[in-house]
């Protein structure tokens, strides 16, 4: 099995999926070794059923820029509402276009803004739409969208441009349902129950969305393997009192011992079309299915070995899940629940044993899965095993009430009313928790010589062995949980030009300095970039703190996404452009500083502070040098700015230069490459933004100077190294490259 589960895992690792053909020759060969040969053996069924899943995916994915079409389909999910737009999942019937890249297309994801019309799940649609391949952001740390949309068997995204027609043929029982309790229901019961019975969990607020992951509780509001679990067993005891009662009737009693399998299956199956069959439901439910199987044969399974044969399953059919954080969250949760139950299996059922196994579980659940809640949360709960030994036997009771709750309430007002109190006061017992100081402790993301040794060292700790020696395992934790991020020595420094798409982002550190250039765009509907690209990188850093933000000047793709960042992070000093627009602001211009051997230099082509100039033209401008590798930013400046700026004589030679006004045809100009004279230019911009940046006249006048250029749309983010005798520099669709990165 480790052999065919590695054949499986090794394409999620490779950068093209040519790559498998050696791997696959390789194992050939090792068929020649006896020694070799079994592992073999297993080890090529693996990497062929991974290669042909990824190369079946990429098949399909549209590899167009930009392709105007008119699609005609059905709706698959319940549409999302995000910020005045519609998002929609969409299983195409027919496609007018004779390209053979659009006649490949099986499912496309759209954005509708400012519908005219209301559509739900089960929708037949016509409409013209423009689509784009399914590419994403890139940066360091962030959520790997990409890998998502070829999972899904998202093969292309883009907007609606035109609704011609809609034939609504009664929506699905989903959709119903769905407009039922956001009738019925005031808005926080209505998230809640549309959450945990039909898995839309969009409705949630950011302050709600916080008070779940402070108190460790956002697993109770995903549907995965607690709550198929919880359907499964509740089929299960249902079908142990109907065969209790059908045998007093039936004769042949042999058969009614499948009353409780029939019935675990149906009543799990039923959740997880309800929920939507998502990924995560895919998973718990095949895993439900493998623990059942074993009793519907009556074969000889231990627990572990369904462990083992569910994890496999799920990998054949769902081979990428092998970088999905909820899969290793959810085999590991019913690897520690069999260790923690292990010798108390086949006991006659003692109710005053109940108690104590119950918090064995959720002490073991809490130490074991701590490495991995490091790793994909950077975060620690100390306190989250007193919430989860209270919360979790609510939910999964509530789990059991509401298939005969729900429908009362939704026919009679005082059920409603009840269950709206009930939602009302978990709610706020989350909100008093999450307020208790300490209950969450946030952490750097480890590296892999701290995380494989606390992974190794839970297993000693789960083990019947003395406390003492526990403890001792427990304490080789600290190292884990207190780890420092690793920062640039004194006179060296890093920076990001982070991938946000149309907009800029820039941030720098040294070893006592954290400073953001611009926080990326901000949407008109609503929203930014920040949580997307800069968060998350600052997070697997625990930097909750910036010492110095920059924001060049007030436009939407520059400064978009201050509010967020405000909300997210502690600013200590704040300087603008326009610092008219932004309250405790200062002004950009003269103000310079130098710290641990790396110098700061702001200024201005707009010395006399002219609020009349254009807002690109009172661009911020910045330089940082060590004294070997210097880093240039001119923000949005056009021509004029750049030649006030030579002409002042403030501009030195430079090893990198970001091009102005994301490679605007008026910025970059040949006078300011000829004196910077970098190395090399980086150009933040959209990848087929309507702007055409960077423009193609730029493009030429940089390569005129046999200058070498990247472009975050196409490198995705970009890291620039500057130590004391080496400028560096690393693209992130080259250095992290898998094959399913949009090259």
């Amino acid at each position: 099995m480790i052999a065919y589960l590695a054949g499986i895992s090794i394409p999620a690792f490779l950068p093209d999926l040519y790559w498998v053909l050696w791997f696959m020759l390789a194992a050939c060969t090792g068929l020649l070794l006896p020694w070799l040969r079994r592992h073999m053996a297993f080890l090529l069924p693996g990497l062929l059923v991974a290669s042909l899943f990824g190369t079946w995916q990429l098949y399909h994915r549209l590899d167009l820029a930009q392709l105007d079409v008119t699609l005609t389909g059905t709706v698959a999910d319940i549409p999302e509402q995000r910020s005045g737009r519609l998002v929609l999942l969409l299983d195409l019937e027919r496609i007018d276009s004779a390209l053979p890249a659009a006649q490949r297309l099986r499912r496309v994801k759209l954005s509708y803004y400012d519908p005219e019309f209301t559509l739900g799940s089960g929708d037949r649609v016509e409409l013209v739409a423009r689509l784009r391949s399914p590419r994403g952001l890139l940066n360091p740390d962030a959520f790997d969208i990409e890998r998502r949309y070829l999972t899904q068997g998202v093969d292309a995204r883009g907007y609606v441009r035109e609704l011609i027609s809609i034939q609504s043929e009664g929506s699905s029982w989903r959709q119903w349902l769905h407009d039922r309790l956001q009738a019925e229901f005031e808005p926080g019961a209505a998230a809640t129950l549309a959450a945990v019975v039909l898995g839309v969990r969009h409705h949630f607020s950011d302050e709600q969305w916080q008070g779940l992951r402070v108190t460790g509780t956002a697993h109770l509001m995903v549907v995965s393997g607690l709550h198929i679990a919880v359907c499964g067993g509740l089929g299960w005891l249902l079908g142990q009192g109907v065969a209790a009662f059908a045998g007093r009737f039936i004769k042949v009693r042999s058969a009614l011992r499948y009353a409780p399998l029939i019935l675990a299956f149906g009543l799990a199956t039923g959740y997880a079309w309800l929920a939507g069959w998502g990924l995560p439901v895919q998973r718990a439910w095949l895993m439900l299915i493998i623990f059942l199987l074993g009793s519907w044969r009556l074969l000889e399974l231990t627990a572990w070995q369904r462990w083992r044969m569910a994890l496999t399953l799920v990998l054949t059919l769902q081979p990428l899940a092998i970088l999905e954080a909820g899969t290793w969250l959810s085999f590991a949760a019913v690897a520690l629940i069999i260790t923690a139950t292990a010798g108390h299996q086949g006991r006659s059922l003692n109710w005053s044993r109940i108690p104590a196994g119950w918090v064995r579980v959720q002490l073991a659940l809490f130490v074991g899965m701590l490495p991995l809640m490091v790793l994909y949360f950077q975060q620690f709960n100390p306190l989250a095993i007193p919430v989860n030994l209270i919360a979790v036997p609510l939910v999964s009771a509530a789990i059991w009430c509401l298939p005969l709750w729900l429908p009362l309430a939704l026919m009679w007002e005082l059920p409603l009313r009840l269950l709206e109190v009930a939602i009302t006061v978990f709610w706020q017992a989350l909100s008093w928790a999450a307020s208790v100081p300490g209950l969450v402790v946030p952490v750097i993301k480890p590296e892999w010589n701290l995380l494989i040794p606390a992974v190794l060292l839970v297993i000693p700790v789960l083990l019947p062995l003395g406390w003492l020696y526990r403890l001792l395992c427990m304490a080789a934790f600290l190292p884990l949980i207190w780890a420092l991020p690793k920062r640039p020595d004194d006179g060296e420094y890093n920076v990001w030009l982070f991938d946000v798409g149309q907009g800029q982002a820039i941030f720098v550190e040294t070893s006592s300095e954290t400073l953001l250039f611009d926080t990326g765009p901000g949407y008109r509907g609503g929203g930014s970039a920040v949580p997307y690209a800069v968060l998350p990188y600052m997070k697997a850093r625990n930097i909750d703190r910036l010492d110095t933000l920059v924001l060049s000047h007030d436009d939407l793709d520059h400064s978009g996404g201050y509010s967020t960042l405000k909300q997210a992070v502690v600013i200590d000093q704040l300087l603008a452009g326009e610092p008219e627009q932004r309250a405790d602001s200062e002004h950009c211009g003269g103000v310079g500083w130098r710290r641990s051997g790396v110098n700061f230099t702001m200024m201005t082509a707009n010395e006399d502070r002219d609020p009349q100039r254009p807002s690109n033209e009172r661009s911020c401008v910045m330089s940082v040098s060590n004294g070997v590798c210097s880093l240039l930013v001119t923000g949005d400046l056009g021509f004029s700015g750049e030649y006030r700026l030579l002409s002042a004589g403030r501009i030195e030679p430079h090893t990198w230069l970001v091009a102005g006004h994301h490679g605007s045809r008026d910025s970059t100009t040949a006078a300011l490459l000829k004196h910077v004279q970098p190395q090399y230019v980086l150009v933040s911009a959209g990848y087929a933004n309507r702007f055409g940046h960077p423009h193609q006249a730029v493009i030429e006048r940089i390569e005129g100077q046999g200058v070498a250029w990247s472009n975050t749309a196409r490198a995705g983010a970009i890291k620039l190294s500057a130590t004391a005798d080496d400028c560096s520099l690393q693209q992130l669709r080259v250095s992290k490259k898998r094959y399913w990165t949009a090259g």
